[in-house]
């Protein structure tokens, strides 16, 4: 469990953020859990119980899977229904958590994420995230 994570600042000024916002409270609430959750990690990819993200939202699980499908067509997210993972690709992703888009310069992060990335099922979410940053694909 994370024992911490910020939204960047910025967030809200952002077109990621700003188009967020339009679709209602429901869905900034959504964002806002799925970049701060317990379950999150810093690489924006994690896999999420959709019953209990409904049960911190006080929705129905129908209500927070429809909310999950708005916030992947706005491209700010993507959702694996076979393993219930969750990629953050919008603001707010490992770029913006690290400041960087060269992970290769930073080994730590290389070996952390590829243990991080062990333990997650393998799924085209997995697969896909490795190609995004250059990790060896399984």
């Amino acid at each position: 469990m994370r024992k911490f994570a910020g939204l960047p600042p910025r967030f809200w000024l952002e077109r990621d953020g700003q188009q967020i916002a339009k679709l209602g409270g429901q869905h900034v609430a959504l964002a806002a859990y799925l970049l701060t959750g317990p379950n999150s990690s810093v690489a924006g990819i994690y896999p999420v119980f959709l019953p209990e993200v409904a049960a911190r939202l006080h929705v129905t699980t129908e209500r927070a899977e429809a909310l999950v499908e708005d916030l992947v067509r706005l491209g700010w997210l993507d959702f694996c229904e076979v393993t219930s993972t969750v990629w953050i690709k919008g603001t707010g992703n490992v770029n913006d958590q690290l400041g960087t888009t060269d992970f290769r310069r930073n080994p730590k992060w290389l070996a952390m994420t590829e243990r991080y990335l062990s333990t997650l099922p393998a799924s085209r979410l997995v697969d896909a995230f490795r190609r995004q940053y250059g990790l060896a694909v399984d």
